[in-house]
């Protein structure tokens, strides 16, 4: 079976990977799943044979990564099991095979073990009703490919090292390993790079410990590349010759990142607040518009100044002046500064009382539209900083709202949807954000010279482009089909209540479209 992975070029904290395979994959982690049929009689068996296999990874000069998956052969000794049966453990003999007699019916997940193997699942289910002496078959492959279990460093240990602790014999002669200091933010450090160090082994290859010439720095990031003798990861090899499993970390060009935090262990709880913290648009101002959520990927970005001994930081939200409630991104570690964006999708699932009607949009599906930048509506934010220790005191709070006055877009003789439905008696007003009905729909808040306005239809277009939010068709008479000018009045409002802005409150039509 072949597959291609993209290589992302990350440089993130990592994630611990927790996976659950159907056939093979790693055995942590995994819940007790046995349901059984109450009542049902004994009798029944689960047998398989248990086999070997491993991932042949290929690179190719567009970074791009292929596998495939060899099996190999059966294997004995393995432990075989069922989570939440304690008389179920049996050992793989000479063929790799098993068998767990005298079980119930019901679903069963089965679990093997082997040292120098990742462990290995397989579920499956007794058909309704089995007759006596119903077998269960569940074949099971143990993936040979080595992995990495941990990767640790504590800059107040004697060692004062970091330790990376494969699942397998590693065959050394291809882990090359570069430490790298990412930064300090917290002690104002900011020169970054290589750090000279020392690598040493375990006498069973499995656990490589790297200790830099100079102590590590308490707060601060740094990263572990590595890569093999080709140059890239993909060569890293176990001491059969299978390549490592890159599976859960992030890789950097042709090199595998390890990254790693320092942290203070004695260190108080911070006990300054965030100072500076504020907000600014994608488009770099500190008004925020309908256009700003929407138009610029519906975000703001939040910013503060680092706090001494912080080792995360936690953004609180809430709506309307309601109860603060955690955001549900908002732990990060030390980097160069703090900084987060925020999209309106993720205050959903963070604010209890807050949810949208329509997608990443307000949508008026009659009974009203909620949204945070909409009337009275607002959003607020404070950030506290921590550590293991605890919180430091609350930022100053910031509101988000929408304050900013609408604008008049544009205006033609021809819709925004393009309809080949043009008039001399008809005209279209664009606005930058979409307005509230009542104003817009007010003839008196229209004028245009010669001309005698009957009717104002409003369209608010909310999901879209090029500034263009609502529409306005204006119906009048007798019409013109010469260069005309509207005015628009102040009285036109958002949905927040802003009037027009008089600096842009007339727009060009420039004549009938033949």
């Amino acid at each position: 079976m072949k597959m291609a992975k993209k290589l992302s070029v990350l440089f993130s904290v990592i994630l611990l990977l927790a996976v659950s395979v159907s056939l093979f994959g790693c055995g942590q982690g995994i819940k007790s799943e046995v349901s059984i049929v109450p009542g049902a009689a004994k009798g029944l068996t689960i047998q398989g044979t248990v086999k070997t296999g491993a991932y042949a990874y290929t690179m190719s000069s567009y970074s791009y990564v292929s596998y495939s998956f060899l099996q190999k052969d059966a294997i004995a000794g393995a432990k075989v099991s069922i989570p939440g049966l304690a008389s179920s453990a049996v050992v793989t003999d000479a063929n790799g095979f098993y068998s767990i007699k005298n079980v119930s019916p019901g679903s069963y997940t089965v679990i093997v073990t082997r040292e120098g193997f990742q462990d290995g699942v397989a579920k499956g289910a007794f058909p309704e009703n089995p007759s006596e002496n119903t077998v269960l078959t569940l074949d099971v492959l143990l993936v040979d490919n080595p992995k990495i279990v941990s990767a640790t460093i504590d800059a107040n240990s004697a060692l004062n090292s970091a330790v990376i602790v494969f699942s397998e014999p590693m065959d050394i002669t291809t882990v090359i390993p570069t430490l790298y200091y990412a930064g300090m933010s917290s002690y104002g450090v900011s020169s970054k790079g290589v750090v000279e160090a020392e690598k040493s082994w375990d006498t069973a290859n499995k656990i490589l410990t790297i200790k830099p010439k100079n102590n590590f720095l308490s707060g601060s990031l740094y990263g572990i590349f590595l890569s093999g003798p080709a140059g890239d990861y993909l060569s890293i090899k176990d001491m059969s010759g299978n390549s490592l499993d890159y599976s859960g970390y992030s890789t950097s060009g042709n090199s595998l990142m390890v990254n790693l935090i320092t942290t203070v262990a004695t260190a108080p709880a911070p006990s300054a607040a965030p100072a500076n913290f504020q907000f600014k648009t994608a488009n770099g101002t500190t008004e925020i518009d309908y256009s700003d959520i929407y138009y610029y990927n519906n975000y703001v970005t939040l910013s503060w100044n680092p706090v001494d001994q912080a080792t995360s930081y936690k953004l609180y939200c809430r709506y309307n002046n309601g109860p603060f409630q955690l955001y549900s991104d908002s732990s990060y570690s030390l980097g160069a500064y703090k900084e987060m964006n925020i999209k309106i999708d993720n205050l959903d699932s963070s604010l209890a009382d807050f949810t949208r009607t329509g997608y990443s949009y307000p949508e008026d599906k009659g009974y009203g539209i909620v949204w945070p930048f909409v009337g009275s509506n607002a959003i607020d934010f404070k950030v506290v900083a921590a550590n293991s220790n605890g919180e430091s005191p609350a930022s100053n709070i910031i509101t988000i709202k929408d304050t900013k006055k609408p604008q008049v877009h544009s205006a033609s003789y021809i819709p925004y949807n393009y309809a080949p439905t043009y008039s001399s008696k008809e005209a279209y007003v664009f606005f930058t954000e979409p307005l509230d009905k009542n104003s817009a729909e007010t003839i008196g808040n229209y004028s245009i010279s010669g001309q005698t306005i009957s009717k104002a239809q409003l369209t608010n277009i909310y999901s879209g482009s090029s500034y263009r939010f609502a529409q306005v068709a204006l119906t009048m008479f007798p019409g013109t089909t010469t260069i005309a000018t509207v005015e628009v009045s102040s009285n036109v409002k958002d949905l927040s209540g802003n009037g027009i802005e008089l600096k842009y409150n007339s727009g060009l039509f420039y004549g009938y479209p033949y």
